[in-house]
């Protein structure tokens, strides 16, 4: 989740904007877990992105990503500490 975390403090530093583009399915629950640490940020699902609508891509945040945050966590160590 570093790497959300990481593009939302840039995308704000640069009032630029910024969204999550995701599965359909996961637009939602991820609004509602990220709202408040992220406020402003967009989620967007897949279908939602207009044809002619040209998309920049930032990052790509992979299933190995969020699961290492979740075992780091579990085990006790914090984001802080696995990045040093």
């Amino acid at each position: 989740m570093d790497i959300i975390s990481n593009e939302w403090r840039k995308a704000r530093a640069e009032s630029a904007p910024l969204a999550l583009l995701v599965h359909q399915s996961l637009r939602r629950p991820l609004r509602r877990l990220l709202r408040r640490a992220a406020p402003g940020m967009g989620f967007i699902a897949y279908g939602e992105v207009p044809g002619d609508m040209r998309i920049a891509p930032i990052a790509l945040l992979r299933q190995e990503d969020i699961f290492a945050a979740d075992e780091r966590r579990e085990s006790g160590e914090t984001l802080k500490g696995a990045a040093a």
